[in-house]
């Protein structure tokens, strides 16, 4: 039941963003697009992170597993900002874009599916002189 209810939520919020958009024109440079987008998935992990927070303190001792790494949201969230914010602007990149309500909501139903998904992936960061003989599954 619990599993159901953050995509329930990234339903409603969609279908509330088409609603509340109608007739909206949003222009804004493509860097702040970009640093916008790593702000939603951020955002949508650091809720998801609060809320198990406040619930684990009912749930038993869940095993811990050690692992060096970065989880994926973190790590996609993190590359949009640094690409907006930083690679963009040092670039000198000044593109203005503008969204109507279909692409504003599309954006967001994309980000927020994006960062649902990738809720249970971690990249995990492992040190391999001869990379040559790794294979990847």
């Amino acid at each position: 039941m619990t599993r159901l209810i953050e995509p329930l939520l990234i339903f409603l919020t969609v279908v509330a963003t088409f609603v509340l958009t109608a007739d909206t024109l949003w222009t804004q440079e493509l860097r702040w697009v970009f640093s916008y987008s790593a702000a939603v998935i951020l955002g949508q992990g650091l809720i998801r992170d609060l809320i198990t927070l406040l619930r684990s303190r009912d749930m038993t001792a869940a095993p811990v597993t050690d692992l060096r790494g970065l989880c994926a949201e973190s790590t996609v969230g993190l590359s949009l900002l640094i690409v907006g914010a930083g690679g963009l602007t040092l670039l000198g990149v000044h593109q203005t874009v503008a969204l109507g309500q279909v692409q504003i909501t599309i954006l967001l139903a994309v980000l927020l599916t994006a960062g649902w998904i990738m809720k249970d992936y971690v990249v995990a960061l492992r040190r391999v002189e001869d990379h040559r003989q790794v294979r990847v599954r």
